[in-house]
């Protein structure tokens, strides 16, 4: 948003200061959600902007070698109303942004202990759109961040309640996993497509922060292709049939609205030890 308003006054970002969000600074403020905020943040500086240089852009017309605090000093001197206000829903207000799509393609290696269940991600190559990026370096960080969010979701985060009293017994770390530092890629390429304007974004750009927790399904399919890997090896029947691994497909909606066609979600260590099929047979000295 800062980056916005820089660029659309005119000046350094280091003369632009962002005041914490409250009541008084945002009196008709929403929730935020859906990767909606910043976009919306970012329309709502744009069109203040353009109401503040409609009234400055006469001094600075007459100034064309002044510096902005001398433009600024000057406006206030001849009484320039300095402040400006803009407010934008979506879809509730007609200048808020239209909506678009937002493509991405990901690629992920895994490996799995079939003895065990534990996994690791070898690799991940990721190639998001996010149209004409305003800011790369948070992008790719908001990139990184909803995909690892993701491989939580459909590897690590199980939830488990008491059958008869329906208590949370998942309440902490030690039975509820979050992914860590070494539950990420070992070797993590994220990309940006370039020069894709987004005729209907911010300045072209694209929404980044939730759509690419959708990218980390790769992972899980991943690892469901190792599974049948290894049942094919100890000749079981390639199709995953035990216990969450189940040949009955059925679709799931996240609360991050994934909607896809995927055995359950997440695969534990236990589930992919399990899935793999392993019995004493396949122990030797």
């Amino acid at each position: 948003v800062a980056q916005v308003a820089a660029y659309e006054l005119g000046i350094g970002l280091d003369m632009i200061s962002v005041r914490p969000s409250n009541s008084f600074t945002s009196p008709n403020g929403g929730l935020d959600g859906g990767s909606t905020t910043t976009e919306l943040n970012c329309v709502a500086c744009v069109i203040a902007c353009k109401a503040l240089n409609s009234r400055i852009e006469p001094i600075r017309a007459h100034l064309p070698k002044a510096t902005w605090k001398e433009v600024i000093s000057v406006c206030g001197k001849k009484g320039i109303d300095l402040s400006a206000k803009s407010w934008v829903d979506m879809p509730k207000s007609p200048n808020g942004p239209e909506q678009y799509e937002a493509y991405g393609v990901t690629c992920s290696e895994v490996e799995i202990d079939v003895l065990t269940g534990e996994m690791q991600i070898d690799r991940v190559d990721l190639l998001y759109d996010c149209g004409e990026s305003m800011n790369p370096m948070i992008d790719v960080g908001q990139v990184q961040g909803a995909f690892v969010m993701g491989l939580g979701y459909l590897l690590t985060e199980r939830l488990i309640r008491d059958s008869d009293s329906g208590q949370l017994l998942t309440k902490n770390t030690w039975e509820y996993k979050p992914p860590s530092s070494k539950d990420i890629p070992i070797d993590f390429r994220i990309s940006l497509e370039k020069n894709i304007p987004n005729p209907l974004g911010v300045l072209g750009a694209k929404a980044v922060g939730e759509p690419p927790i959708c990218m980390s399904l790769s992972v899980f399919l991943a690892v469901r292709r190792a599974i049948e890997c290894a049942r094919s090896q100890f000749k079981h029947n390639s199709v995953v049939t035990i216990g969450q691994w189940s040949t009955s497909w059925r679709m799931i909606s996240s609360p991050y609205m994934l909607v896809v066609c995927t055995p359950d979600a997440p695969a534990t260590p236990e589930v992919i030890q399990q899935g793999c099929a392993v019995d004493l047979s396949h122990f030797t000295l």
